[in-house]
């Protein structure tokens, strides 16, 4: 049983770790070029040096920018684990209910820290269409909407976590899916 949750850890560290990764793998600065003396609190060291008195440096831009870019790759990531949950369901002996339990919450956690840090920074939208900025009605494809199992799913990762910043907007855009009637009793 400790494997299950294990693993279910390590799953949720992975999409963490990619997101993050990406976003500072990817991240530019729009500050002055630096030598090798000088340090701002917002470079990276990239590489090695050229000689003794320059580095080659990439610096981070500390636009509030970035921090709605890493977030995308944040919530990229969740969505690539909930496809592959997806698949992992179509065959109930190769993932337990109560894994799967685990998981969506774990997944759903890492959606609420992502919305809390957006909100915290300031890095929300100034229509305060925080919760069409995650894309969470962009993972509602016409084939999905039929699918009870996806449905469920997403109430738990991508629709919970956002109760807190939902506003008419959202709720105008969702009741624009077609639901099937199972899909929608589900929800």
């Amino acid at each position: 049983m400790r494997g299950n949750g294990v693993s279910s850890r390590a799953l949720v560290l992975s999409a963490l770790w990619i997101g993050c990764w990406s976003a500072l793998v990817s991240a530019q600065c729009n500050s002055t070029q630096l030598n090798a003396t000088t340090a701002e609190p917002c470079s990276l060291y990239n590489g090695t040096t050229t000689n003794s008195t320059t580095a080659n440096l990439t610096q981070v831009n500390c636009s509030l920018w970035n921090v709605t870019y890493a977030s995308s790759w944040i919530l990229n990531a969740v969505d690539s684990i909930t496809g592959h949950l997806q698949c992992r369901t179509a065959n109930t002996a190769s993932l337990p209910r109560e894994k799967l339990s685990t998981v969506q919450k774990e997944l759903g956690q890492i959606i609420t820290s992502t919305i809390n840090v957006l909100v915290q920074l300031g890095a929300t939208p100034s229509t305060g269409d925080t919760a069409l900025m995650t894309g969470a009605l962009d993972t509602l494809s016409a084939e999905n909407l039929k699918s009870v199992e996806f449905i469920q799913m997403w109430v738990c990762i991508r629709l919970l976590p956002l109760l807190p910043v939902i506003n008419d907007t959202f709720m105008s855009e969702m009741s624009k899916k077609e639901f099937t009637c199972e899909s929608y009793q589900e929800m």
